[in-house]
């Protein structure tokens, strides 16, 4: 197996096991992984907050700047009473205080600051550049999960590259190591020679045991880098 072929393999092998909206079995590619890094990166969530927050705050601010519009209406049920009526003529009368038990009101404020000290404008100002901030601030995170996804991505499969070439040594010096036994058990290698490969074979299996750890290792950073659970 080729360089080529072990990395296209390589690239479908990692499983999702626990993921909320990835299903068991399910192959995951590296844009799955940066797709899911993006979703469940806390640093990415909490930048997002920080540039919500930031735009929120230019908003309010720049509201103060705008004529402020308030209304307010209301009712009063008063008491009868009698009225109280002047005689003019034999025909002719005047109210003076009439009987009116229904009481309405209503009133509508227009309210514009005019100036301020600038003080409206310096934090207007301030806001828009604590939002541009925080907008650099979300884009490089994007950028950095981005780019550790990737690189534990690659080093994940680089590392089950490597695993697959110790194997196939481990493989081939067991079959060397038979081969010399059957040889030397009947007359044709000596006992050195049983040894040596003995010692190349236990050399070949703690190089296994190197590249099973340096692999585990590799998928447990995707893991915490990506957050979730893969099995391979």
């Amino acid at each position: 197996m080729n360089f080529k072929n072990t990395l296209q393999t390589a690239i479908l092998l990692f499983v999702v096991i626990t993921s909320n909206n990835i299903s068991a079995g399910q192959l995951l590619t590296l844009d799955d992984c940066i797709h899911l890094g993006m979703e469940y990166s806390p640093a990415i969530h909490s930048s997002q907050m920080k540039e919500k927050a930031a735009k929120a705050q230019v908003s309010e601010i720049n509201s103060a700047r705008l004529p402020n519009i308030s209304f307010s209406a209301g009712y009063t049920r008063l008491s009868d009473i009698d009225p109280y009526v002047f005689q003019l003529s034999e025909t002719q009368t005047y109210t003076v205080y009439p009987n009116i038990p229904d009481n309405y009101s209503a009133e509508l404020n227009i309210t514009q600051p005019l100036f301020t000290g600038f003080c409206l404008e310096n934090a207007s100002a301030a806001a828009s550049q604590e939002a541009k901030a925080a907008k650099y601030d979300y884009e490089s995170s994007i950028n950095n999960t981005e780019l550790q996804i990737t690189t534990a991505y690659w080093n994940l499969v680089e590392a089950h590259e490597y695993q697959l070439i110790i194997n196939e040594e481990v493989r081939r010096q067991e079959m060397h190591l038979t081969d010399v036994k059957n040889l030397f058990d009947q007359g044709m290698a000596t006992r050195n020679d049983v040894l040596r490969v003995e010692v190349q074979h236990s050399n070949a299996l703690l190089k296994q045991i190197d590249a099973d750890n340096a692999f585990k290792l590799a998928r447990i950073n995707l893991e915490n880098t990506v957050g979730v659970w893969l099995t391979v």
